[in-house]
């Protein structure tokens, strides 16, 4: 983890040195012997770096926020008296420098201080899974190739049926797209993977000679490959040699190169 000067520590649980649940706390610097100090309304602390997993460090950013945008909520917390829940979509109705008023999806209204903005991100747009539980009239689906590692059938299946009324999907591999869609997305554990790994290794093996000789078959069509077994020779009993003229010449003896296909000078 990079501590770097301006960062946000965030306590998710009590911690030694008197570090509360919900304080905030800003990376001030790193002394030379390692040490990460942290300050909060000018009170300085060095930060246990062995209970990192009782806080988090986000890096400060600054997002252009204006009543009427559409804002999501990126965890669970608790605000004013509101509970929000990770990947819930608010509406802007009015901030300040201390606050902001927000509308929730059931048609309430609530606050959200300042303090929990670290929570906050831009809802315009949403992975797939964030997209569960929620029916827009109308969805459009973005899936380029580099996406096509986290596509399967389960994916796939939640991206397309959000929508109520109507659905667009853009990718710029439609082949790709079917092939990453038919995996199944299950999960596998150690041994099954094991397993599955060992099965592969010993299918390959049972294939290899019939590859090979698939290969061999092909180049000798092409006449790219010599034939196996031992170079022919002519009747005086020198073996067989082919040659021409030319700068850089070479023989080819009729076996073969250790690079694969023949080597014929030209």
């Amino acid at each position: 983890m990079n501590y770097e000067h301006g960062r946000v520590v965030l306590f998710h649980k009590r911690s030694r040195d008197g570090f509360r649940p919900g304080e905030q706390w800003e990376v001030s610097r790193r002394d030379h012997d390692g040490t990460v100090i942290v300050q909060r309304h000018g009170k300085e602390k060095p930060l246990d770096l062995d209970t990192a997993h009782n806080f988090e460090v986000y890096a400060a950013a600054t997002t252009p926020v204006a009543p009427g945008d559409q804002l999501r909520i990126t965890s669970n917390f608790r605000s004013n008296g509101d509970r929000f829940i990770n990947n819930e979509l608010v509406k802007v109705l009015s901030l300040d420098e201390e606050k902001m008023g927000v509308a929730r999806g059931n048609g309430k209204e609530a606050v959200i201080s300042r303090r929990d903005l670290v929570h906050v991100d831009r809802g315009v747009t949403v992975t797939s899974y964030s997209s569960q539980s929620k029916g827009p009239d109308q969805m459009l689906c973005s899936a380029p190739v580099r996406s096509f590692g986290a596509v399967d059938r389960k994916q796939f299946y939640v991206t397309m049926s959000r929508a109520r009324r109507s659905m667009h999907l853009y990718t710029d591999s439609i082949d790709g797209l079917r092939q990453a869609v038919c995996r199944t997305g299950e999960r596998l554990s150690a041994v099954e993977l094991a397993q599955n790994s060992e099965a592969s290794l010993q299918r390959r093996q049972e294939l290899a000679p019939n590859i090979f000789q698939a290969k061999r078959t092909a180049n000798l069509q092409r006449d790219i490959e010599p034939p196996l077994g031992p170079p022919r020779r002519r009747p005086g009993g020198s073996p067989h040699c082919r040659a021409r003229s030319g700068p850089g010449a070479r023989l080819a003896l009729g076996l073969q190169n250790s690079r694969g296909p023949r080597v014929q000078g030209r």
